[in-house]
């Protein structure tokens, strides 16, 4: 990036760039921080007019409370969009968090140890990661039968049918 400030010419290149390496059948689900924008543009402008029916766009969680209440209810991936599960959008935010420990080292480091150290930190998340997944998966596993639960007993005080509902 070139300057601060969301440009959505960066957001386009990668869409199309992703679009090259699928096939037309794919469904993509893109969670953005100002994905309500970009679908806007999209129609407006004509945007990935040929394969804009096969893209789900979304806000990502953390920032679909700051947006309007009408953009919540179209583009909130909780609620609004089947398919994102409980997916919340901020892998990559994640990501960058995890990689800011080593700004001041890499602002002064030549090229080729910047790519290294990048590509042994990454590693070293990805093997970590794989050792807890297991825990993670119960973790979540456990979330989805207490959400479950809560369902159902919502479900059960309204004092209507499911299919009803």
């Amino acid at each position: 990036m070139t300057s601060t400030g969301k440009r959505q010419h960066y957001a386009f290149a990668l869409i199309e760039t992703l679009l090259q390496h699928l096939l037309t059948c794919y469904k993509i689900g893109l969670l953005y921080d100002v994905a309500c924008i970009l679908h806007r543009s999209c129609i407006k402008w004509g945007f990935l007019k040929e394969c804009l029916h096969c893209i789900a766009f979304a806000i990502s969680v953390f920032h679909a409370y700051g947006h309007s209440w009408a953009c919540q209810c179209v583009y909130h991936p909780r609620k609004s969009i089947v398919g994102f599960g409980l997916m919340d959008g901020e892998g990559c935010e994640r990501l960058w968090h995890s990689l800011s420990c080593l700004i001041p080292y890499l602002r002064v480091c030549g090229y080729n140890t910047h790519i290294y150290t990048l590509n042994c930190q990454i590693h070293f998340a990805d093997r970590e990661s794989l050792e807890n997944i297991g825990k993670w998966i119960a973790r979540q596993w456990s979330l989805t039968l207490k959400k479950r639960a809560e369902a159902d007993e919502d479900v059960r005080r309204s004092g209507r049918s499911p299919t009803f509902l």
